[in-house]
């Protein structure tokens, strides 16, 4: 049958201690539609056998919350049919709860969250041959224990040191939450609505930009700031016209792509421990601006590490002092095109290159229009 819950329903389980599938708080049967737009509670005082079991066709809503504490067996049981949650799932939010299980087909949708709070696993029987979790959402898994899913296409946190197995991993995974970025509201970087943590990154930040319904924008007279950024492989990260953004103190890369820069405003990147730019073999930086790096703070290593494309274009410009190392170092695998102007050592004088100024193993190609000054 069809069970609507409503924005307003709150529907409370608990006091249910004897074994047996009946005795989970809810269970929508193999003929069953529910949807919930309100509140379940399953556990919130006393103990319950089982949260959530479902056999048919369950939907939680943009609006939907459901929230299990102080399960025996299973905090969520999706036995067969479908379950999607376009909502919030917290599980052990006020207590333990128990494992996530997973035998059919599950969909996190985009922006939609479970949040598992308690040290419960997700276990998703992909052995019984049924069994499909996909994420396009986000997952916060708080478990010392392993959690496994088929499909992951959104942000996966996994902290206290299980294992978290993704078959097909098109989205990201991270072990520390840093400042997310979810794109869940809009592309505006200055919006906190954006962020995992629901709160714009700061200088003692580090950023993880990762695939999204909207790409960040850092927008005309926006000054964005980071202690270091990671560009997932396929996300964007864009710099407007007029926008800022400064890096600062990275313990590592200042700027890391795996993804692309599309920089029409100011990119400055001071004090970091590795290389200021490091663009990954799948990342590509397009440069239509201004790049300052080093003239601020220390560059360990190379102002820029190159194995995928660099596009500096006509009308651009790329300031690199004060490297320990080279200042654009290109593996073999790189392609730097420069239509605009390089400046190597400009701002500090001399010896402010630590090494040499382009080191090229990879394909260099500076046209009739480029300028570069070392």
């Amino acid at each position: 049958g069809l069970f609507i819950n409503d924005e307003d329903g709150v529907l409370n389980f608990d006091r249910m201690a004897s074994a047996g599938e009946d005795m989970y708080g809810l269970l929508n049967a193999v003929t069953g539609n529910f949807t919930n737009r309100g509140t379940i509670n399953a556990g919130g005082t006393t103990t319950i056998v089982g949260g959530v079991l479902n056999q048919g066709a369950f939907t939680n809503d943009a609006s939907g919350t459901i929230n299990i504490d102080r399960t025996e067996t299973s905090s969520i049981s999706n036995e067969s049919g479908t379950f999607t949650n376009n909502g919030t799932i917290t599980i052990g939010g006020v207590a333990n709860a128990a494992t996530f299980d997973n035998d059919a087909t599950f969909i996190n949708e985009s922006c939609a969250l479970i949040n598992i709070i308690s040290n419960d696993v997700i276990d998703n029987n992909q052995s019984l041959g049924n069994a499909n979790f996909t994420n396009n959402g986000i997952i916060r898994e708080n478990a010392s224990g392993n959690s496994d899913i088929t499909t992951n296409n959104g942000i996966v946190l996994n902290f206290n040191g299980g294992d978290f197995s993704i078959s097909v991993n098109n989205g990201s995974l991270a072990t520390s939450e840093g400042s997310v970025w979810t794109g869940c509201s809009d592309t505006n970087w200055d919006n906190p609505n954006n962020w995992l943590n629901q709160n714009v990154p700061t200088v003692n930040d580090d950023v993880l930009i990762t695939i999204a319904v909207n790409a960040p924008d850092i927008m005309t007279g926006t000054v964005a700031v980071a202690k270091s950024i990671v560009v997932a492989s396929g996300a964007n990260l864009n710099i407007a016209s007029n926008g800022n953004l400064i890096i600062d103190g990275a313990a590592a890369n200042g700027l890391l792509l795996n993804g692309t820069l599309n920089n029409s405003g100011n990119l400055t990147i001071d004090n970091c421990a590795d290389s200021a730019i490091e663009v990954e073999i799948t990342g590509t930086a397009n440069n239509l601006a201004n790049i300052f790096i080093g003239a601020g703070g220390n560059i360990n290593q190379n102002g820029i590490s190159l194995k995928g494309n660099f596009v500096n274009s006509n009308g651009a410009t790329v300031n690199i002092d004060y490297t320990g190392s080279e200042g654009i170092f290109c593996s073999t695998s790189a392609n730097f095109t420069n239509d605009g102007d390089i400046n190597l050592g400009q701002t500090g004088g001399l010896f402010s290159i630590g090494n040499i100024g382009i080191f090229n193993a990879g394909t260099f190609t500076n046209n009739s229009i480029g300028i570069i000054t070392i």
